[in-house]
């Protein structure tokens, strides 16, 4: 077996261990016992055969210095056997080997592999290894990290959520179409999965799993139901004053009860007269002793008719400086749910309307200090509103090229199948380059912002990319399914009504390009992801 030196990912002052059982051949169909597995908790073990020298490496060491020294494919050691135990908020160790491809030579090593989990009890997932020999392994290029932006650790939630949309969304779509009403059942179900805490910390029982997790759980339930991933991603939105504006007592209530999916937030900005003018807007709050006072209507409210907790910005003096914002329960007097109005798309979200009648919320409600009201709306909106739009219409993308194909895979003209026509294959072409072009856009911005990294431009354009192309995507799909498009007992008219929905939240596809104008000027206004980089940064595994 080839050697691999020590000196590539030696972690310097950490305790050798020798015990060759872990490196020995197991017989065909055995599984290692726990208390192996288990043997150094918290730790990566490296044994090189046949000396059997393992040096215990931290995990973020160890994945940063072979990420740097080669690319490598994780692989399952056949009759090693690779189960372990996952374990509820900490590491799972496997058993596995590591082969390493570094300048056009194959090299391997037997070694353990770690697993972390996302989530805690019912959420913790084990990820599992591929079974691949070496060769075909040089032959497929598989990598460890299995995408330039995602890790085993995104592939296996995205397995996770999309087993789950085809199992438990799928059967309810033609219900929700019937209806076009918000599905509580089915929102409150997806929320117990834990899926609306994977920005949140694990200190307040999320799986501070990151933005790029976050965009691939919208984007997998969106593939399935543009409703549904419309959902999380308000949601999600809601979730994110109380992260960048909420204080201690705020985050205590609060983030653990949407992280188990007892409670679904919101949050309330639009109002009919003032549209996307945030400085329009009219509602006021009145302070009265250790309370405030709101009175007006706010429109466009994702999850209005599902939701537990508001977060509502009203006026309390003139101005830039003059906006404040509150958290208002939903059951709260005063706090008046309007009639659920039937859209185009998205059927099975609710985006509707919340008028305050002297709905007294007392002054610790408040998030942040009086006058944060605009920073907690334009962050919110930049940071979480943005990246959650393109994941829901990256999924709707995905959506449209798998129905699109398959489609043109059925279907026959000529005596061959449709898509073997010159002028289908050509748009069957724009689609793929679109999807790739707006996948690496979306993925690209939510990875600079879990690096904690000035991404603000690169977020308008992951929106106005995954906007515009699903919209053209959608066009072109229709186009070739031409008259059959038009029935609904295809999905593909209900995947161009629900792209259109992306398009004006968060700001259109000519705000997105004002806003970049002034990026090329160099005349924009500072970044919010800059501001609150401390917030939003993924902070690594240990």
């Amino acid at each position: 077996m080839g050697q691999i030196a020590d000196s590539s990912f030696s972690a310097e002052g950490a305790p050798a261990h020798r015990d060759a059982s872990l490196c020995a051949p197991r017989p065909p169909g055995s599984r290692r016992t726990p208390a192996e597995c288990l043997q150094a908790p918290g730790r990566l073990v490296l044994c090189s055969n046949p000396a059997a020298q393992m040096r215990p490496l931290p995990v973020r060491s160890m994945t940063y210095r072979f990420f740097n020294w080669c690319r490598m494919t994780r692989l399952c050691t056949p009759g090693a056997g690779c189960g372990s135990p996952g374990l509820p908020g900490r590491e799972s160790i496997a058993v596995g080997r590591w082969h390493t491809r570094a300048r056009g030579e194959c090299r391997t090593a037997v070694t353990e592999v770690v697993g972390l989990s996302l989530g805690t009890g019912d959420h913790c997932h084990m990820h599992h290894l591929l079974e691949q020999t070496p060769e075909q392994a040089c032959r497929t290029g598989r990598l460890a990290m299995d995408g330039y932006f995602t890790n085993r650790l995104h592939d296996q939630l995205r397995r996770d959520v999309r087993d789950f949309a085809e199992r438990e969304v799928r059967p309810r779509i033609a219900a929700m179409e019937a209806s076009r009403s918000a599905h509580r059942e089915l929102s409150r179900l997806i929320a117990r999965q834990g899926w609306l805490g994977a920005t949140i910390d694990r200190d307040h029982g999320g799986m501070a799993a990151g933005h790029l997790a976050k965009t691939v759980i919208i984007e997998e339930l969106s593939r399935v139901s543009g409703a549904m991933g419309a959902m999380v991603q308000a949601s999600q939105l809601g979730v994110a004053k109380i992260i960048h504006f909420g204080d201690a007592a705020q985050k205590r209530t609060w983030l653990p009860r949407i992280a188990l999916g007892h409670c679904l937030p919101t949050i309330a900005v639009t109002e009919p007269e003032s549209g996307g003018h945030v400085l329009g807007m009219t509602a006021t709050a009145v302070r009265d002793g250790d309370d405030y006072v709101l009175n007006g209507r706010k429109v466009y409210v994702g999850n209005s008719h599902v939701g537990d907790l508001h977060g509502v910005v009203a006026r309390t003096g003139p101005g830039s400086r003059g906006l404040t914002a509150f958290l208002v329960e939903a059951g709260r007097p005063g706090c008046v749910l309007g009639e659920q109005r039937p859209s185009m798309g998205l059927h099975g979200f609710s985006f509707g309307e919340l008028s305050f009648q002297d709905c007294r919320i007392p002054a610790a409600n408040r998030l942040g200090q009086e006058g944060d009201g605009l920073a907690v709306a334009y962050s919110s909106s930049v940071l979480y509103g943005r990246a959650n739009l393109t994941a829901v219409s990256l999924g709707i993308h995905q959506a449209i090229l798998d129905e699109t194909t398959a489609f043109c895979a059925q279907r026959h003209r000529y005596g061959k199948p449709l898509h073997d026509l010159p002028s289908v294959k050509l748009k069957l072409g724009k689609l793929q380059s679109r999807l790739m072009t707006a996948r690496l856009a979306a993925y690209h911005a939510v990875h600079l912002l879990d690096q904690g990294l000035p991404c603000d431009a690169e977020l308008m354009n992951a929106k106005l990319i995954n906007v515009e192309s699903a919209i053209d995507s959608a066009r072109n799909a229709m186009e070739i399914h031409a008259a059959i498009g038009l029935s609904t007992d295809r999905p593909i008219e209900r995947y161009l009504r629900d792209a259109f929905h992306m398009f004006a939240p968060a700001g259109t596809s000519d705000v997105q390009l004002l806003r970049l104008a002034e990026v090329a000027l160099g005349a924009d206004k500072g970044q919010w992801s800059e501001r609150l980089s401390g917030t939003v940064r993924l902070e690594p595994a240990l």
